[in-house]
């Protein structure tokens, strides 16, 4: 069963909540459409979570997005994977203000992450976890994905008990650009494999 509307629909905004973006932008926790061209592709077109960019250091050819596969995941599943990050994040790209989810970035933690919550979801709905290599994207658009729209009472408690007294999250996001690392409020820090 294919659920492409159904997370079409949770874009905040219709065309208001998208914004076009290349390939070496893509950032972990972030939803995008889109469109790949291969001769192994089951489709053109793509709503993806992206999870990971691998590796960090390759050139477009090297590169590729590892990532779930949204029109093969139920309302249902994708709460689960929502549970099981740090929580949802507002951010921004320039004036474009969006929703993301905090998951793992760095050495190995993306691989745990992976390890612990999304094996067995791919056993359920085998499919779902995909990679495409970057230099055969012919056209990325960052989402702004209503993932609030997404959580049941229960879910909201249990993404608010994971915040501390301040409203920060217990879990540190951080994300890299220009070779150094911030944290989700926008500060340089060590990274997270850094001493």
């Amino acid at each position: 069963m294919s659920y492409y509307k159904l997370h079409r629909e949770k874009i905040i905004g219709g065309n208001k909540g998208r914004m076009r973006s290349q390939p070496r932008d893509l950032q972990p926790g972030k939803v995008y459409e889109i469109r790949y061209d291969s001769r192994t592709a089951s489709k053109q077109r793509y709503i993806i979570l992206t999870l990971n960019l691998w590796p960090v250091a390759g050139g477009m050819k090297n590169q590729k997005v590892h990532c779930l596969d949204l029109d093969l995941v139920p309302p249902i599943e994708f709460r689960k994977v929502i549970k099981e990050s740090s929580g949802i994040v507002d951010a921004a790209v320039g004036k474009f203000k969006h929703q993301m989810i905090g998951l793992p970035s760095g050495t190995g933690k993306p691989l745990n992450f992976y390890k612990k919550n999304l094996v067995r979801l791919e056993r359920t709905l085998p499919g779902i976890y995909k990679t495409f290599r970057l230099d055969k994207m012919k056209m990325v658009e960052l989402l702004d994905y209503d993932f609030r729209s997404m959580l049941t009472p229960r879910l909201q408690k249990h993404l608010e008990a994971k915040k501390t007294p301040t409203g920060e999250n217990t879990e540190d996001i951080y994300q890299q650009e220009d070779g150094r690392w911030k944290n989700e409020q926008g500060k340089f820090v060590k990274g997270p494999d850094e001493t």
